[in-house]
Protein backbone atom coordinates (compact mmCIF):
# COMPACT_ATOMS: atom_id res chain seq x y z
CA UNK A 1 0.00 0.00 0.00
CA UNK A 2 2.76 2.52 0.94
CA UNK A 3 4.01 1.38 -2.74
CA UNK A 4 1.30 2.40 -4.54
CA UNK A 5 0.84 5.59 -2.71
CA UNK A 6 4.71 6.46 -3.40
CA UNK A 7 3.74 5.90 -7.15
CA UNK A 8 1.34 8.13 -6.71
CA UNK A 9 3.25 11.01 -5.35
CA UNK A 10 6.09 10.29 -8.24
CA UNK A 11 3.31 10.27 -10.88
CA UNK A 12 1.98 13.91 -9.54
CA UNK A 13 5.52 14.94 -9.73
CA UNK A 14 6.03 13.74 -13.28
CA UNK A 15 2.47 16.18 -14.00
CA UNK A 16 2.22 19.05 -16.48
CA UNK A 17 0.55 21.59 -14.54
CA UNK A 18 -1.39 22.69 -17.50
CA UNK A 19 -3.02 18.71 -18.84
CA UNK A 20 -2.49 17.14 -14.92
CA UNK A 21 -0.95 14.16 -16.60
CA UNK A 22 2.36 13.00 -17.05
CA UNK A 23 4.52 15.06 -18.95
CA UNK A 24 4.76 14.53 -23.07
CA UNK A 25 7.83 15.98 -24.57
CA UNK A 26 8.59 17.81 -21.21
CA UNK A 27 10.43 21.32 -21.96
CA UNK A 28 11.89 23.77 -19.23
CA UNK A 29 11.08 27.59 -19.40
CA UNK A 30 14.35 30.05 -18.39
CA UNK A 31 12.24 29.91 -14.60
CA UNK A 32 12.72 26.55 -14.23
CA UNK A 33 9.17 25.25 -14.38
CA UNK A 34 8.59 22.03 -16.91
CA UNK A 35 5.65 21.60 -19.33
CA UNK A 36 4.45 19.50 -21.59
CA UNK A 37 5.71 21.36 -25.29
CA UNK A 38 1.91 21.04 -26.70
CA UNK A 39 0.52 22.32 -23.35
CA UNK A 40 2.84 25.38 -23.23
CA UNK A 41 2.15 25.91 -27.16
CA UNK A 42 -1.39 26.34 -26.64
CA UNK A 43 -1.18 28.19 -23.77
CA UNK A 44 1.00 30.68 -25.42
CA UNK A 45 -1.27 30.68 -28.55
CA UNK A 46 -4.67 31.30 -26.56
CA UNK A 47 -2.63 34.40 -24.85
CA UNK A 48 -2.87 35.81 -28.47
CA UNK A 49 -2.90 39.40 -28.26
CA UNK A 50 -4.92 39.62 -24.84
CA UNK A 51 -1.29 37.84 -23.17
CA UNK A 52 0.61 40.19 -20.89
CA UNK A 53 2.18 43.55 -22.52
CA UNK A 54 5.80 41.63 -22.25
CA UNK A 55 5.35 38.78 -24.38
CA UNK A 56 4.56 35.32 -23.20
CA UNK A 57 4.94 33.92 -19.15
CA UNK A 58 5.24 31.14 -17.43
CA UNK A 59 1.54 29.94 -16.38
CA UNK A 60 3.32 29.28 -13.23
CA UNK A 61 5.18 31.99 -12.09
CA UNK A 62 4.27 34.74 -14.23
CA UNK A 63 8.06 35.71 -15.24
CA UNK A 64 8.28 36.12 -19.07
CA UNK A 65 9.82 34.15 -21.46
CA UNK A 66 11.64 36.12 -24.26
CA UNK A 67 11.24 34.80 -27.36
CA UNK A 68 9.09 31.59 -26.24
CA UNK A 69 12.49 29.97 -25.71
CA UNK A 70 12.10 26.49 -24.70
CA UNK A 71 14.35 23.69 -23.51
CA UNK A 72 13.91 19.81 -24.07
CA UNK A 73 14.12 18.00 -20.19
CA UNK A 74 15.38 15.39 -21.41
CA UNK A 75 15.94 14.14 -17.39
CA UNK A 76 12.08 14.42 -16.96
CA UNK A 77 10.95 12.59 -20.06
CA UNK A 78 13.28 9.58 -18.36
CA UNK A 79 11.96 9.46 -15.60
CA UNK A 80 8.38 9.45 -17.33
CA UNK A 81 9.22 6.49 -19.16
CA UNK A 82 10.60 4.64 -16.19
CA UNK A 83 7.56 5.51 -14.13
CA UNK A 84 5.39 3.97 -17.41
CA UNK A 85 7.24 1.02 -17.20
CA UNK A 86 7.14 0.21 -13.65
CA UNK A 87 3.56 1.00 -13.52
CA UNK A 88 3.56 -1.72 -16.26
CA UNK A 89 5.86 -3.96 -14.23
CA UNK A 90 3.43 -3.87 -11.24
CA UNK A 91 0.38 -4.95 -13.50
CA UNK A 92 -2.40 -4.01 -15.89
CA UNK A 93 -4.56 -2.51 -13.29
CA UNK A 94 -3.87 0.16 -10.70
CA UNK A 95 -4.97 -0.89 -7.18
CA UNK A 96 -7.53 0.16 -4.93
CA UNK A 97 -6.65 2.66 -2.57
CA UNK A 98 -8.96 1.04 0.16
CA UNK A 99 -9.06 -2.60 -0.26
CA UNK A 100 -5.59 -3.29 -2.44
CA UNK A 101 -7.04 -5.12 -4.81
CA UNK A 102 -7.41 -4.50 -8.73
CA UNK A 103 -9.30 -1.86 -10.38
CA UNK A 104 -11.00 -4.30 -12.39
CA UNK A 105 -14.61 -2.60 -13.21
CA UNK A 106 -15.65 0.83 -13.92
CA UNK A 107 -19.18 1.93 -12.18
CA UNK A 108 -20.87 3.80 -14.88
CA UNK A 109 -22.84 5.80 -12.07
CA UNK A 110 -20.14 7.26 -10.25
CA UNK A 111 -17.97 7.33 -13.12
CA UNK A 112 -15.01 5.20 -11.17
CA UNK A 113 -12.76 2.48 -10.80
CA UNK A 114 -13.59 -0.20 -8.65
CA UNK A 115 -12.40 -3.52 -7.34
CA UNK A 116 -14.46 -6.62 -6.95
CA UNK A 117 -14.54 -5.87 -2.94
CA UNK A 118 -16.15 -2.28 -3.79
CA UNK A 119 -18.38 -3.66 -6.40
CA UNK A 120 -20.20 -5.38 -3.23
CA UNK A 121 -20.22 -2.60 -1.17
CA UNK A 122 -24.08 -1.53 -0.62
CA UNK A 123 -23.28 2.16 -1.88
CA UNK A 124 -22.68 0.06 -5.42
CA UNK A 125 -25.56 -1.83 -4.75
CA UNK A 126 -27.70 0.09 -7.73
CA UNK A 127 -24.68 0.50 -9.82
CA UNK A 128 -24.32 -0.45 -13.46
CA UNK A 129 -20.64 -1.83 -14.07
CA UNK A 130 -17.98 -2.74 -17.06
CA UNK A 131 -15.09 -4.47 -17.30
CA UNK A 132 -11.87 -1.85 -18.21
CA UNK A 133 -11.53 -2.73 -21.40
CA UNK A 134 -15.49 -2.58 -22.83
CA UNK A 135 -16.17 0.57 -20.42
CA UNK A 136 -12.95 2.33 -21.97
CA UNK A 137 -13.80 1.29 -25.68
CA UNK A 138 -17.84 2.27 -25.02
CA UNK A 139 -16.39 5.99 -23.57
CA UNK A 140 -13.95 6.36 -26.28
CA UNK A 141 -16.81 5.58 -28.63
CA UNK A 142 -18.57 8.22 -27.24
CA UNK A 143 -15.87 10.49 -26.69
CA UNK A 144 -15.06 9.74 -30.47
CA UNK A 145 -18.94 11.14 -31.74
CA UNK A 146 -17.93 14.36 -29.29
CA UNK A 147 -14.76 14.75 -31.09
CA UNK A 148 -16.59 14.24 -34.16
CA UNK A 149 -19.30 16.93 -33.33
CA UNK A 150 -16.46 19.55 -31.86
CA UNK A 151 -14.34 19.01 -34.79
CA UNK A 152 -17.64 20.12 -36.88
CA UNK A 153 -18.32 22.92 -34.48
CA UNK A 154 -14.55 23.95 -35.06
CA UNK A 155 -14.71 23.60 -38.90
CA UNK A 156 -18.15 25.98 -38.84
CA UNK A 157 -16.21 28.87 -36.11
CA UNK A 158 -13.36 28.73 -38.79
CA UNK A 159 -14.86 29.30 -41.67
CA UNK A 160 -16.72 31.59 -39.67
CA UNK A 161 -13.57 33.43 -39.05
CA UNK A 162 -12.65 33.68 -42.26
CA UNK A 163 -15.79 34.95 -43.25
CA UNK A 164 -15.52 37.44 -40.91
CA UNK A 165 -12.24 38.86 -42.01
CA UNK A 166 -13.08 38.79 -45.51
CA UNK A 167 -16.12 41.23 -44.06
CA UNK A 168 -13.45 42.94 -42.92
CA UNK A 169 -11.45 43.35 -45.84
CA UNK A 170 -14.48 44.05 -47.72
CA UNK A 171 -15.14 46.93 -45.27
CA UNK A 172 -12.03 48.57 -45.37
CA UNK A 173 -12.02 48.28 -49.09
CA UNK A 174 -15.87 49.67 -49.12
CA UNK A 175 -14.35 52.79 -46.77
CA UNK A 176 -11.70 53.74 -49.25
CA UNK A 177 -13.73 53.65 -52.14
CA UNK A 178 -16.79 55.87 -50.23
CA UNK A 179 -13.57 58.33 -49.30
CA UNK A 180 -12.45 58.63 -52.75
CA UNK A 181 -15.95 59.21 -54.11
CA UNK A 182 -17.29 61.26 -51.32
CA UNK A 183 -13.44 63.65 -52.10
CA UNK A 184 -13.96 63.52 -55.71
CA UNK A 185 -18.06 64.43 -54.92
CA UNK A 186 -16.80 67.91 -53.26
CA UNK A 187 -13.30 68.44 -54.96
CA UNK A 188 -15.94 69.50 -57.64
CA UNK A 189 -18.05 71.75 -55.77
CA UNK A 190 -14.48 73.34 -54.47
CA UNK A 191 -13.37 73.84 -57.70
CA UNK A 192 -16.52 74.86 -58.86
CA UNK A 193 -17.02 78.11 -55.80
CA UNK A 194 -13.25 78.31 -56.40
CA UNK A 195 -13.47 79.65 -60.14
CA UNK A 196 -16.71 81.53 -59.38
CA UNK A 197 -15.16 83.39 -56.35
CA UNK A 198 -12.16 84.07 -58.31
CA UNK A 199 -13.80 85.36 -61.36
CA UNK A 200 -16.40 87.40 -59.21
CA UNK A 201 -13.03 88.90 -57.35
CA UNK A 202 -11.41 89.53 -60.85
CA UNK A 203 -14.61 91.19 -61.97
CA UNK A 204 -14.38 93.30 -59.07
CA UNK A 205 -10.86 94.22 -59.40
CA UNK A 206 -10.98 95.67 -62.86
CA UNK A 207 -14.57 97.71 -62.11
CA UNK A 208 -12.78 98.90 -59.22
CA UNK A 209 -9.48 99.85 -61.74
CA UNK A 210 -11.93 101.12 -64.16
CA UNK A 211 -13.51 103.74 -61.37
CA UNK A 212 -10.10 104.42 -59.84
CA UNK A 213 -9.04 105.84 -64.14
CA UNK A 214 -11.99 107.74 -64.15
CA UNK A 215 -12.09 109.40 -60.89
CA UNK A 216 -8.19 110.03 -61.14
CA UNK A 217 -8.58 111.81 -64.33
CA UNK A 218 -10.84 113.73 -63.14
CA UNK A 219 -8.40 114.68 -60.16
CA UNK A 220 -5.60 115.36 -62.72
CA UNK A 221 -8.01 117.91 -64.60
CA UNK A 222 -9.13 119.71 -61.25
CA UNK A 223 -5.68 120.17 -60.17
CA UNK A 224 -4.99 121.30 -63.81
CA UNK A 225 -7.47 123.78 -63.56
CA UNK A 226 -6.61 124.97 -59.66
CA UNK A 227 -3.37 125.43 -61.21
CA UNK A 228 -4.41 127.76 -63.83
CA UNK A 229 -6.56 129.51 -61.66
CA UNK A 230 -4.12 129.80 -59.07
CA UNK A 231 -1.87 132.21 -61.72
CA UNK A 232 -5.46 134.10 -62.77
CA UNK A 233 -5.49 134.69 -58.70
CA UNK A 234 -2.00 135.58 -58.65
CA UNK A 235 -2.70 138.38 -61.25
CA UNK A 236 -5.50 139.61 -60.03
CA UNK A 237 -4.02 140.14 -56.50
CA UNK A 238 -0.88 142.13 -58.19
CA UNK A 239 -3.18 144.38 -60.13
CA UNK A 240 -5.36 145.03 -57.12
CA UNK A 241 -2.13 146.06 -55.16
CA UNK A 242 -0.91 147.84 -57.85
CA UNK A 243 0.03 151.63 -56.90
CA UNK A 244 0.06 153.28 -60.44
CA UNK A 245 -3.80 153.75 -60.99
CA UNK A 246 -3.00 154.19 -65.07
CA UNK A 247 -1.16 150.85 -64.96
CA UNK A 248 -4.10 149.18 -63.25
CA UNK A 249 -6.78 151.02 -65.55
CA UNK A 250 -4.71 149.70 -68.51
CA UNK A 251 -5.04 146.01 -67.19
CA UNK A 252 -8.59 146.06 -66.23
CA UNK A 253 -9.72 145.44 -69.22
CA UNK A 254 -7.89 142.04 -69.58
CA UNK A 255 -8.46 140.72 -66.46
CA UNK A 256 -12.21 140.96 -66.35
CA UNK A 257 -12.30 139.42 -69.60
CA UNK A 258 -10.31 136.74 -69.18
CA UNK A 259 -12.04 136.15 -65.50
CA UNK A 260 -15.42 136.21 -66.76
CA UNK A 261 -14.96 133.84 -69.91
CA UNK A 262 -13.65 131.34 -67.93
CA UNK A 263 -15.91 131.51 -65.28
CA UNK A 264 -18.79 130.80 -67.62
CA UNK A 265 -17.30 128.05 -69.01
CA UNK A 266 -15.76 126.29 -66.12
CA UNK A 267 -17.86 123.52 -64.45
CA UNK A 268 -16.34 120.86 -62.38
CA UNK A 269 -18.23 118.00 -60.39
CA UNK A 270 -16.57 115.46 -58.26
CA UNK A 271 -16.78 111.94 -59.82
CA UNK A 272 -18.25 109.43 -57.29
CA UNK A 273 -18.22 105.71 -59.17
CA UNK A 274 -17.91 102.34 -57.06
CA UNK A 275 -18.46 98.66 -57.98
CA UNK A 276 -21.78 97.75 -58.37
CA UNK A 277 -23.14 96.70 -54.90
CA UNK A 278 -26.01 94.71 -56.81
CA UNK A 279 -23.30 92.26 -58.45
CA UNK A 280 -21.14 92.13 -55.15
CA UNK A 281 -23.06 92.27 -52.41
CA UNK A 282 -26.33 90.83 -53.63
CA UNK A 283 -27.78 87.67 -52.55
CA UNK A 284 -24.19 85.85 -53.62
CA UNK A 285 -24.99 83.00 -52.14
CA UNK A 286 -28.27 82.16 -53.39
CA UNK A 287 -27.25 83.57 -57.25
CA UNK A 288 -24.23 80.90 -56.99
CA UNK A 289 -26.35 78.35 -55.83
CA UNK A 290 -28.52 78.57 -58.40
CA UNK A 291 -25.42 78.55 -61.19
CA UNK A 292 -24.52 75.43 -58.95
CA UNK A 293 -26.86 73.31 -59.93
CA UNK A 294 -25.81 73.72 -63.76
CA UNK A 295 -22.98 71.07 -62.29
CA UNK A 296 -25.08 68.76 -59.93
CA UNK A 297 -25.06 65.47 -60.32
CA UNK A 298 -26.61 62.79 -60.53
CA UNK A 299 -29.13 63.99 -63.58
CA UNK A 300 -31.90 65.38 -61.90
CA UNK A 301 -34.82 63.07 -63.33
CA UNK A 302 -38.18 65.28 -64.32
CA UNK A 303 -40.52 62.63 -64.54
CA UNK A 304 -44.16 62.17 -65.57
CA UNK A 305 -46.79 59.49 -65.02
CA UNK A 306 -47.67 56.90 -67.64
CA UNK A 307 -51.47 56.51 -68.16
CA UNK A 308 -51.21 53.56 -69.49
CA UNK A 309 -49.78 51.83 -66.14
CA UNK A 310 -52.47 53.56 -63.91
CA UNK A 311 -54.80 51.29 -62.34
CA UNK A 312 -58.66 52.08 -63.64
CA UNK A 313 -59.22 53.94 -59.91
CA UNK A 314 -56.42 56.14 -60.15
CA UNK A 315 -57.17 59.88 -61.05
CA UNK A 316 -53.73 61.33 -62.63
CA UNK A 317 -53.35 65.77 -63.16
CA UNK A 318 -53.44 66.83 -66.36
CA UNK A 319 -49.50 67.42 -66.43
CA UNK A 320 -49.05 63.67 -65.36
CA UNK A 321 -47.01 64.82 -62.09
CA UNK A 322 -49.72 63.70 -59.73
CA UNK A 323 -51.99 60.83 -58.92
CA UNK A 324 -54.46 59.96 -56.26
CA UNK A 325 -57.01 57.20 -55.76
CA UNK A 326 -60.69 58.09 -57.21
CA UNK A 327 -63.60 56.32 -55.60
CA UNK A 328 -64.86 55.26 -59.10
CA UNK A 329 -63.34 52.33 -61.57
CA UNK A 330 -63.13 53.94 -64.92
CA UNK A 331 -63.68 51.85 -67.62
CA UNK A 332 -59.99 51.51 -69.51
CA UNK A 333 -58.91 49.28 -71.49
CA UNK A 334 -56.81 46.04 -69.31
CA UNK A 335 -53.15 46.08 -71.56
CA UNK A 336 -50.35 44.37 -70.20
CA UNK A 337 -48.95 47.43 -68.82
CA UNK A 338 -51.76 48.65 -66.37
CA UNK A 339 -51.62 47.69 -62.76
CA UNK A 340 -55.12 45.64 -61.73
CA UNK A 341 -56.46 45.52 -59.01
CA UNK A 342 -53.19 46.92 -57.27
CA UNK A 343 -53.43 51.12 -57.47
CA UNK A 344 -50.17 51.17 -58.36
CA UNK A 345 -48.16 53.40 -61.47
CA UNK A 346 -45.53 54.02 -62.75
CA UNK A 347 -43.71 57.01 -64.77
CA UNK A 348 -43.19 57.03 -68.40
CA UNK A 349 -39.70 57.35 -67.99
CA UNK A 350 -36.74 54.11 -67.14
CA UNK A 351 -33.49 53.94 -66.54
CA UNK A 352 -31.16 50.72 -68.18
CA UNK A 353 -27.56 52.74 -67.11
CA UNK A 354 -26.50 55.97 -64.98
CA UNK A 355 -27.39 58.03 -61.69
CA UNK A 356 -31.07 59.33 -61.05
CA UNK A 357 -32.50 61.18 -58.61
CA UNK A 358 -36.31 62.19 -58.28
CA UNK A 359 -38.48 63.74 -55.30
CA UNK A 360 -42.11 62.88 -54.19
CA UNK A 361 -44.35 64.74 -52.07
CA UNK A 362 -46.76 62.79 -50.19
CA UNK A 363 -47.48 65.92 -47.66
CA UNK A 364 -49.90 64.87 -45.34
CA UNK A 365 -50.92 61.30 -46.84
CA UNK A 366 -50.85 58.24 -44.32
CA UNK A 367 -50.07 55.40 -46.88
CA UNK A 368 -48.36 54.99 -50.07
CA UNK A 369 -45.64 52.66 -51.90
CA UNK A 370 -42.50 54.49 -53.72
CA UNK A 371 -39.72 52.81 -55.42
CA UNK A 372 -38.62 51.12 -58.41
CA UNK A 373 -40.34 48.38 -60.36
CA UNK A 374 -38.48 46.00 -63.07
CA UNK A 375 -40.30 46.44 -66.60
CA UNK A 376 -41.16 42.32 -66.60
CA UNK A 377 -42.40 42.66 -63.31
CA UNK A 378 -45.99 41.31 -62.45
CA UNK A 379 -48.83 44.10 -62.92
CA UNK A 380 -51.80 41.93 -62.22
CA UNK A 381 -53.31 40.16 -59.28
CA UNK A 382 -52.14 40.65 -56.09
CA UNK A 383 -48.56 41.87 -55.87
CA UNK A 384 -46.53 41.41 -53.05
CA UNK A 385 -43.47 43.98 -53.37
CA UNK A 386 -39.75 42.48 -52.83
CA UNK A 387 -36.78 42.67 -54.69
CA UNK A 388 -36.85 38.93 -55.60
CA UNK A 389 -40.13 39.83 -58.06
CA UNK A 390 -38.45 42.73 -59.11
CA UNK A 391 -39.96 45.82 -56.69
CA UNK A 392 -37.52 48.00 -54.40
CA UNK A 393 -39.92 49.94 -52.27
CA UNK A 394 -40.57 51.71 -48.96
CA UNK A 395 -43.62 52.53 -47.27
CA UNK A 396 -46.15 53.90 -45.11
CA UNK A 397 -48.90 52.31 -43.01
CA UNK A 398 -51.35 54.13 -40.96
CA UNK A 399 -49.82 57.31 -40.92
CA UNK A 400 -47.00 56.72 -38.52
CA UNK A 401 -45.56 53.56 -39.28
CA UNK A 402 -42.71 53.35 -42.18
CA UNK A 403 -40.90 50.46 -43.55
CA UNK A 404 -38.87 49.24 -46.24
CA UNK A 405 -40.53 46.02 -48.02
CA UNK A 406 -36.96 43.84 -47.86
CA UNK A 407 -37.20 40.22 -46.82
CA UNK A 408 -37.91 40.27 -44.27
CA UNK A 409 -39.58 43.55 -44.32
CA UNK A 410 -37.85 46.29 -41.85
CA UNK A 411 -39.15 48.85 -39.79
CA UNK A 412 -37.79 52.28 -40.33
CA UNK A 413 -37.22 54.44 -37.17
CA UNK A 414 -37.99 58.14 -38.41
CA UNK A 415 -37.24 61.09 -36.71
CA UNK A 416 -39.23 63.37 -38.27
CA UNK A 417 -42.72 62.65 -40.54
CA UNK A 418 -40.85 63.08 -44.46
CA UNK A 419 -43.01 65.29 -46.42
CA UNK A 420 -40.68 64.70 -49.83
CA UNK A 421 -39.06 61.52 -50.39
CA UNK A 422 -36.15 61.27 -51.71
CA UNK A 423 -35.49 58.27 -54.28
CA UNK A 424 -31.97 57.53 -55.32
CA UNK A 425 -30.86 55.29 -58.18
CA UNK A 426 -26.92 53.89 -59.33
CA UNK A 427 -27.81 51.38 -61.80
CA UNK A 428 -23.99 50.20 -62.68
CA UNK A 429 -23.78 50.42 -58.68
CA UNK A 430 -26.77 48.37 -58.28
CA UNK A 431 -28.46 51.07 -55.23
CA UNK A 432 -31.51 52.23 -54.23
CA UNK A 433 -31.97 54.71 -51.32
CA UNK A 434 -34.00 56.89 -49.98
CA UNK A 435 -33.94 60.22 -48.27
CA UNK A 436 -36.03 62.40 -46.23
CA UNK A 437 -35.88 64.95 -48.73
CA UNK A 438 -36.61 67.80 -46.23
CA UNK A 439 -33.52 67.24 -44.86
CA UNK A 440 -31.52 64.53 -47.05
CA UNK A 441 -31.25 62.27 -44.04
CA UNK A 442 -30.80 58.68 -45.22
CA UNK A 443 -34.03 56.22 -44.90
CA UNK A 444 -32.99 53.10 -46.16
CA UNK A 445 -30.70 51.05 -48.99
CA UNK A 446 -31.33 48.25 -51.28
CA UNK A 447 -28.54 46.72 -52.59
CA UNK A 448 -28.90 44.55 -55.92
CA UNK A 449 -27.99 43.52 -59.72
CA UNK A 450 -30.07 45.19 -62.08
CA UNK A 451 -30.50 43.30 -65.26
CA UNK A 452 -33.42 45.26 -67.46
CA UNK A 453 -35.41 48.48 -67.57
CA UNK A 454 -36.30 50.00 -64.07
CA UNK A 455 -39.85 52.56 -63.66
CA UNK A 456 -40.23 54.72 -61.07
CA UNK A 457 -43.38 52.84 -58.81
CA UNK A 458 -45.96 54.75 -57.23
CA UNK A 459 -48.81 53.97 -54.82
CA UNK A 460 -50.67 56.25 -53.23
CA UNK A 461 -53.14 53.64 -51.68
CA UNK A 462 -57.07 53.85 -51.65
CA UNK A 463 -58.64 56.74 -49.78
CA UNK A 464 -60.18 56.24 -46.07
CA UNK A 465 -62.61 57.47 -43.92
CA UNK A 466 -59.52 59.57 -42.24
CA UNK A 467 -57.38 60.72 -44.77
CA UNK A 468 -54.88 59.48 -47.34
CA UNK A 469 -57.32 61.83 -50.17
CA UNK A 470 -54.37 63.92 -50.92
CA UNK A 471 -52.27 62.95 -54.23
CA UNK A 472 -48.41 61.76 -54.53
CA UNK A 473 -46.96 64.74 -56.01
CA UNK A 474 -43.54 64.25 -58.46
CA UNK A 475 -41.59 67.31 -57.94
CA UNK A 476 -39.71 69.27 -60.95
CA UNK A 477 -36.67 70.30 -59.90
CA UNK A 478 -35.55 73.75 -62.22
CA UNK A 479 -31.90 73.53 -63.61
CA UNK A 480 -31.67 77.16 -64.45
CA UNK A 481 -31.38 80.57 -62.72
Amino acid sequence: MAGCRQLECLAEELSCSICLSLFVQPVSLPCEHSFCRPCISQCWEAQGELGPPGGPSCPHCRLPCPGKALKPNRVLANLVEQLRCLELALGDSPLCLEHQEALRLFCEDDQELICLICRDDPKHSQHSFLPLRQAASKYKHQLNEILSTEEGKQQKRSILIEQQQEQISALQETSGTLLHHISSEFEELHRFLAGREQHLSEELEQETEQCRRLMEGNLTAAERVRSTAEQGLSQLRAAIAEKNDSAFLKALKGLKQRFQEKGGNEVMNVVKRGPELGIFKGPLQYTVWKEMLQILSPVLASLTLDPRTAQPRLILSEDLTKVHSGNLRRNLPNGRERFEPCTCVLSSQGFTSGKHYWEVEVANKTDWDLGLALETAGRKGQITLMPSVGYWTICQRHGHTYGALAVPSVILKLTAKPRKIGIYLDYEGGQVSFYNADSMSHLYTFTDTFKGKLFPFFNPWINKSMGNSEPLKLLHLKLTS
